[in-house]
């Protein structure tokens, strides 16, 4: 028999969960990202809010979708700075697999833009001379040499 007085006992469920994961964020009433350590909470946050998670969405005539995202989950891993909460993804056309991560919304909208009016243009260039090295490297060893 257990000496802890049961009406005192923690509810189960999402309100109370007992698993604390670091890095796992939500959005509170105004759009401000804030830490959710609760992972039950989070999950079901996450289920209720998955369609506001994403901000922008271009389809390009080049055959791009880009796309711009609040992941929940901080991907600043070593923890020294701000977090890192949203994405900007290129998928398909020249520019197929570039990732730009921010750590505010407005970066991510601004960055979202950026990719987008100069894929438009056919002034992207979102790599440093030794990402393109690498970006050849790559595709050269793939077969996809242009």
């Amino acid at each position: 028999m257990s000496t802890e007085d049961e009406s005192s006992a923690a509810p189960a469920g999402p309100e109370r969960s007992s698993v604390v994961e670091p890095g796992l964020y939500v959005l509170d009433a105004d759009g401000e990202p804030r830490e959710e350590p609760h992972l039950a909470i989070w999950g079901q946050w996450f289920r209720d809010h998955a369609k506001e998670c994403r901000l922008a969405t271009d389809r390009l005539p080049t055959g791009a979708l880009v796309t711009t995202d609040f992941l929940a989950i901080d991907l600043n891993y070593s923890r020294n700075g701000p977090p890192i909460l949203w994405e900007t993804c290129v998928v398909g056309g020249d520019h197929h697999g570039y990732k730009q991560r921010y750590s505010t919304e407005y970066a991510a909208r601004s960055g979202h833009r950026h990719v987008v009016e100069r894929i438009r243009a056919g002034t992207f260039e979102p790599y440093s001379e030794e990402g393109v090295e690498i970006l050849r490297i790559t595709r050269s060893y793939l077969g996809k040499e242009p």
